[in-house]
């Protein structure tokens, strides 16, 4: 059963418990090889180039490693930090939030350097916490 407070997950949870925050936004896979990166929804599907616009150029500064698969989500946000619902990033929706930025959340790296990082006991370790 779902908590509905957060005073109510502390109390059912008395030997303590990690959370995280959950954002409402799209799921993103960023692909990086040499120069080059693509980026992927949860189903694998090339992110139109449209949503990307504000945080490409940002891309390259992310990472030094020359192959690289990052896992994360994009989404809207406020000028005063607030994560903005579901699919206002949407080309329709995003005209009526002028002040919203674009953000990347990065959680996990699933490659790095040719090597799959998902099979390691130390990522299974922090996505259980």
């Amino acid at each position: 059963r779902a908590s509905k407070s957060y005073k109510d997950a502390v109390k059912r949870c008395p030997n303590g418990m990690r959370a995280e925050i959950k954002y409402d936004g799209e799921r993103i896979q960023i692909h990086k090889e040499g120069d080059s990166f693509k980026c992927y929804s949860r189903n694998l599907k090339e992110h139109l180039e449209w949503k990307l616009v504000e945080v490409k150029k940002y891309l390259p500064q992310a990472t030094s490693a020359s192959k690289i698969i990052l896992d994360g989500e994009i989404l809207l946000q406020s000028k005063d930090g607030v994560p903005l619902p579901f699919g206002t990033l949407n080309k329709h929706k995003k005209g009526g939030f002028d002040d919203a930025t674009v953000c990347v959340y990065v959680f996990d790296i699933l490659m790095l350097e040719s090597k799959s990082l998902m099979r390691e006991e130390k990522f299974w370790k922090i996505m259980s916490m």
